[in-house]
């Protein structure tokens, strides 16, 4: 079994859980819309300009959700003591982080997905860029969350109040990506700025942060 196979069993090993509990993917559901309706009523439509306010209120929704999703990347092994068996495993510890931020991935690709929709119609929005811009800004995005996200579960993992840590953990270093990814689909949104340096910087971004996550995994899960 190579390396990368290896990261993709314990991908599908997660898809196969989370779809016999479905415990996770309700929970961010939940929130995820309970969050979008909250901003809703606190900025009624014509205060701001919608597109900037729904650029802001995605990216918000999303980062507040994805907290979630990476306090319990490890709950399964760590409950189940099969954390250890993984790391014995004769490969490179980084394919437990590639399969983990793989599943975690998903689990937001799936939240945005339902978003979007649901904040273009409360914030009655209407997109003026091309569709691209906003796969590409997405993508691009989600691929640095959900690698710095995993990595902070790992960081936290035997941290009792890892609920409370990962926020003050995790905010301060996904900033830059995130008033990133607020201009480049503000952008799509209002047709008012360029976004190829917004999306030019979230690519620079995710090759520096990953290049580091995958430098630093092996260390955070020793004893």
């Amino acid at each position: 079994m190579s390396f990368f196979r290896a990261a993709f069993t314990l991908f599908i090993k997660d898809i196969r859980l989370e779809f016999r509990t479905k415990e996770m993917i309700n929970t961010l559901l939940v929130f995820a819309l309970l969050t979008v309706v909250i901003f809703n009523f606190a900025f009624p439509p014509g205060i701001i300009d919608p597109g900037l306010l729904a650029s802001g209120i995605f990216w918000v929704t999303i980062i507040f959700t994805g907290t979630l999703a990476f306090n319990r990347s490890f709950s399964i092994e760590t409950e189940e003591d099969s954390l250890r068996g993984l790391l014995l495993m004769p490969y490179d510890p980084t394919f437990i982080l590639l399969g983990k931020s793989l599943f975690n991935f998903l689990l937001i690709t799936i939240i945005e997905i339902v978003v979007y929709p649901i904040i273009t119609v409360l914030f009655r929005v209407s997109p003026a860029g091309s569709y691209w811009i906003l796969i590409l800004t997405v993508i691009l995005a989600t691929v640095g969350l959900t690698f710095i996200g995993t990595l902070q579960g790992a960081v936290l993992l035997r941290t009792r109040a890892r609920e409370i840590l990962l926020p003050l953990l995790f905010f301060p270093i996904i900033v830059p990506l995130i008033i990133a990814a607020t201009k480049a689909t503000e952008a799509f949104f209002t047709g008012k700025i360029d976004p190829s340096s917004w999306l030019k910087f979230l690519a620079l971004f995710d090759f520096i942060y990953i290049s580091a996550t995958i430098f630093l995994f092996e260390y955070t899960l020793e004893d």
